[in-house]
């Protein structure tokens, strides 16, 4: 009678073990990594502001992201409504090209953007920014805050990146 009352407690351990491991929430780091590594597609809309001593810049950005045959493709576009002017940074098949619509301009670049370092408005260096070490991930009631220390080649002024997510890891703001 013990040794059946032994067996039945120790497989009682061994399922209560089983389903604390695999039914326990993953963390939001693993989940947002599995998120951004599922994406074919995406389209981010948002207002980015500069700010430079007293001066702020605003500039309305569009990005759209599309992974077709492991080929990722871009196209960035910022627009400064206050002077009517706009750029797009566009990465196709043909390589990455900057357009000015209103100088009538393209240029094409030699490099691997956005790849080369790290952009504040995609997703892609919202996850590398995660792999770093000394990110800070908080739970929120309506999602997570994660602050991470960030070097921006072209501005050494930018130095600490805020994001915060929905609970299903969607990017909802980031300063």
């Amino acid at each position: 009678m013990k040794k059946k009352i032994m067996i039945i407690a120790a497989a009682a351990v061994v399922v209560i073990a089983f389903l604390f491991l695999f039914l326990r929430e993953k963390p939001f780091e693993d989940r947002l990594q599995q998120t951004l590594g599922s994406l074919n597609s995406y389209l981010l809309e948002g207002v980015m502001e500069v700010a430079e001593g007293e001066d702020t810049k605003s500039y309305d950005v569009s990005v759209k992201y599309l992974k077709q045959d492991d080929q990722d493709y871009f196209r960035v576009a910022m627009k400064d409504s206050g002077m009517d002017q706009e750029q797009e940074i566009i990465r196709n098949a043909e390589g990455v090209f900057v357009v000015t619509p209103t100088l009538n301009q393209i240029f094409k670049f030699q490099g691997n953007w956005p790849s080369n370092s790290l952009k504040p408005y995609l997703l892609q260096s919202m996850g590398e920014i995660m792999d770093q070490d000394g990110v800070q991930v908080e739970k929120t009631a309506d999602g997570y805050r994660v602050s991470a220390t960030v070097t921006y080649p072209n501005n050494h002024n930018f130095n600490v990146q805020e994001m915060l997510f929905d609970a299903d890891a969607k990017i909802q703001y980031l300063e």
